[in-house]
């Protein structure tokens, strides 16, 4: 088993990061109460990370030799519908080359990114930290 973990930024108006969720209830009823708009986005951006990170991590093909500690900072423009038109990698990133490239192409496979239902979240650019943890 492969230990990876991605780290999604997502950049949008009004919208940054993930965080965690808790349902409110009505002490005197135990009704659930609606959540209030702001934390629906909250919970849905959360998902989209999730679906974005098992979209990359499965398609990512480890070179030989790759020592656990990877970590990059990559960064993707997207169009909507979730086609990926550009992916780089950024400093902090402690890849060589060929990890580089490996992280580079994990990407490409996975393009088209989940965009159904997420449209409310989307963005156009992605900053995410791919970090690889170890077998």
């Amino acid at each position: 088993m492969i230990n990876v973990r991605v780290f999604l930024l997502v950049v949008s108006a009004g919208l940054s990061g993930c965080s965690s969720l808790s349902v409110k209830t009505n002490q005197n009823t135990r009704n659930v109460l609606p959540l209030p708009e702001a934390e629906k986005e909250s919970r849905l951006l959360s998902q989209y990370a999730q679906v974005i990170q098992s979209a990359v991590t499965n398609q990512w093909l480890r070179p030989e030799g790759t020592d656990a500690g990877l970590k990059c900072l990559i960064n993707v423009q997207q169009l909507p519908g979730g086609h990926v038109i550009d992916i780089t990698t950024n400093s902090p990133c402690n890849a060589n080359t060929e990890e580089k490239d490996s992280l580079i192409n994990a990407v490409r496979k996975a393009d088209l990114l989940p965009y159904t239902g997420y449209e409310s979240v989307f963005t156009r650019r992605l900053n995410f930290t791919f970090q690889y943890q170890g077998d």
